[in-house]
């Protein structure tokens, strides 16, 4: 563990000592995978993660959370979750962001971990086996990226993020906006709230208050073969600060 992470963890731990129930160490993974917009990446994501996964956990199963999608994002999962029994499809009637889909899927989960996917394929699904070695000593295992394939603004806006996350809300993680391994149970007791992105710096405060133990796990991302993120927008910059100097003022600090 990267000692800002330890850090930050072990001073929640304390303030909220015996919170959490025991820690599963195994068992099935509900992977929770928003899409807006991503009819052309799931086929490959879904196809990827189907031939991999067997190999790697005992159970599992892929949450196609459909945000509201104009380009046939919808019909495309429902038509994969007829392929397979693993795949559900779940969808909003219209765009509601990614904390709501996060919870749309949370909602649905059935396995005792859950993980947070991107849609648009830039996470293989063969690192998953980056994260497993660490469940029996974790609570929130938060992927680190050894590469980053954006540009500078994308850099730039990671930057400031974890920097805000940092000052804030004395949480100190590496990479705050990559994929997220969580043990369901805790991802419910979290309450998440938000709709936006802020929902990745959410949980991470909201956990820490729990007592969870926090963790960075070094994984890999790649490139994404079909259309364009709306994460690095300036409109969703803006309203994610916004987000955290208000969860900031009401108190949301661990």
């Amino acid at each position: 563990m990267r000692e800002g992470t330890e850090d930050a963890s072990s001073g929640a731990r304390r303030e909220a000592s015996g919170n959490l129930p025991g820690r599963p160490d195994a068992g099935g993974v509900s992977f929770i995978i928003p899409c807006f917009n991503e009819r052309e990446n799931l086929p490959r994501l879904v196809e990827e993660a189907l031939a991999t996964l067997p190999g790697l956990l005992p159970e599992f199963e892929l949450l196609l959370v459909d945000d509201g999608s104009a380009d046939g994002t919808r019909e495309e999962a429902q038509r994969l979750a007829r392929l397979d029994p693993c795949v559900r499809a779940l969808a909003h009637e219209r765009n509601r962001g990614m904390g709501a889909a996060i919870r749309t899927g949370l909602a649905q989960a059935r396995f005792p971990w859950s993980m947070s996917v991107p849609g648009d394929g830039q996470f293989d699904p063969a690192r998953v086996a980056d994260f497993l070695p660490h469940r029996p000593d974790a609570d929130l295992l938060l992927g680190c990226r050894t590469n980053r394939v954006e540009g500078v603004r994308r850099r730039l806006v990671s930057w400031v993020n974890r920097t805000l996350i940092r000052i804030l809300f004395l949480v100190r993680v590496q990479d705050p906006a990559w994929v997220k391994m969580v043990r369901t149970d805790l991802a419910r007791r979290c309450n998440l709230t938000s709709d936006g992105f802020f929902w990745e710096t959410e949980i991470l405060v909201r956990a820490s208050r729990l007592g969870a133990h926090l963790r960075d796990v070094p994984t890999a991302c790649r490139s994404r073969e079909h259309g364009v993120s709306t994460a690095s927008t300036l409109r969703s910059v803006v309203r994610t600060a916004l987000a955290m100097l208000r969860f900031r003022i009401a108190g949301g600090r661990p």
